[in-house]
C-alpha cells in the first residue's frame, strides 16, 4: 500500500489550492524517498513541479513506484473539507482505483472520502531541475511584495505584470490597456545594512524585462503563506520561475512571458516553443 499521514494539513492545501487553480488535471507519483507532482497546464503557459520529501510527513510508506491521475479540483474541494487540527491519511487502494482520504479529528472523529482516479490521457508533465535553467536575473523577494503588486494590479483590470530589473532598481509595473492608466511599484536594489526589512535580495544580477499573465500569477501566488520569501528567477522575454521551496519541501512554478499580442497568440508562440512534451528540456537549455 502506499500512503501518508499528515498532522499539519494546511501546507499541502495551500499547494494543491493553487496548483488546481492553473491545471486541473495531473498526475501523482508516489516513490520510495518522495511524493510528487509535475504537471504543465492545457495551454502550456505555465508549469509546476512539486516534490514532498519523505521527511515532511509524519508517516510516509511506498512499498512500489506507483503514478495515478486525479481530478486536482475534486481533490481540492475535498481536502478543503479536512479541518485545521485534523490528521490527513492520504491512501491509494489498488484494487480500487481510488484514493481514500482520511481526516481524524479530536477525540473519536473520524471522515473519510474515496475519490477515483481518472483516465490519465492527455495529461501533461514534465520534471526539471531548475538548476540547468541559464536565466541571467536571479533575486529572493519576499512574498508579500509580490503578492501586493498583483493585487495592486488588479484595481486597475491589468492584464499583464511587467518585472523590469534595471541597474539599482525593481520596478513592476501594471498598465490598463487603451485607457493608459498605470501603477509602479519601485525597489531600490542598493545594499542595505538592515537585512530584516530587506525586501529582495539579489543573487544574479542583469538589465532584463517581461511581461507575465497577471490572472496566471495570481493563482501560482495563492501559495505564497507556505514561503515568507520566493526565488525569483527571468531574463527579457524569457520565462520566469517562481521558487518557493524549503528543505523538505520542493515546489516551483514556470510561467511564459507574455507579448502584447493577443492571449490566443500568446498561447500559440507558446506553443511552438514547447510543442512536444519531450522537447521541452531542450527547449529550456537555450534559455
Amino acid at each position: 500500500m502506499n500512503k501518508f499521514v499528515l498532522s499539519k494539513v494546511r501546507t499541502f492545501q495551500t499547494i494543491i489550492d493553487s496548483i488546481s487553480a492553473l491545471i486541473k488535471e495531473a498526475f501523482f507519483t508516489f516513490s520510495k524517498d518522495k511524493f510528487s507532482l509535475n504537471a504543465i497546464d492545457p495551454t502550456k503557459a505555465a508549469m509546476v513541479n512539486l516534490k514532498l520529501k519523505k521527511d515532511s510527513f509524519d508517516e510516509y510508506k511506498s512499498d512500489k513506484e506507483q503514478k495515478i491521475a486525479l481530478d486536482l479540483i475534486e481533490l481540492n474541494n475535498l481536502l478543503k473539507r479536512c479541518g485545521a487540527n485534523d490528521t490527513l491519511t492520504f491512501m491509494f487502494l489498488d484494487d480500487k482505483n481510488k484514493i481514500k482520504l482520511e481526516f481524524k479529528g479530536e477525540g473519536k472523529r473520524k471522515r473519510t472520502f474515496d475519490l477515483s482516479t481518472i483516465d490519465s490521457e492527455g495529461i501533461l508533465e514534465k520534471e526539471l531541475d531548475i538548476g540547468k535553467l541559464e536565466l541571467p536575473v536571479k533575486m529572493k523577494v519576499k512574498s508579500e511584495v509580490l503578492q501586493t503588486a498583483i493585487k495592486d494590479a488588479k484595481t486597475i483590470d491589468s492584464e499583464t505584470l511587467e518585472i523590469n530589473v534595471s541597474s539599482d532598481l525593481l520596478k513592476i509595473i501594471a498598465v490598463k490597456e487603451m485607457m493608459n492608466d498605470e501603477y509602479n511599484l519601485e525597489i531600490s536594489l542598493k545594499q542595505t545594512s538592515d537585512e530584516e526589512k530587506k525586501e529582495v535580495d539579489v543573487i544574479d544580477m542583469s538589465d532584463a524585462k517581461a511581461k507575465y499573465s497577471l490572472s496566471y500569477l495570481e493563482k501560482i501566488f495563492k501559495i505564497a503563506s507556505i514561503s515568507e520569501v520566493v526565488t525569483v528567477s527571468y531574463g527579457t522575454e524569457q520565462p520566469a520561475v517562481f521558487d518557493f521551496s524549503d528543505d523538505k519541501i520542493e515546489v516551483f512554478y514556470i510561467l511564459a512571458p507574455q507579448s502584447d499580442e493577443t492571449e490566443d497568440e500568446f498561447e500559440s508562440d507558446f506553443d511552438e516553443n514547447f510543442e512536444e512534451e519531450e522537447d521541452l528540456d531542450e527547449d529550456f537549455e537555450d534559455i
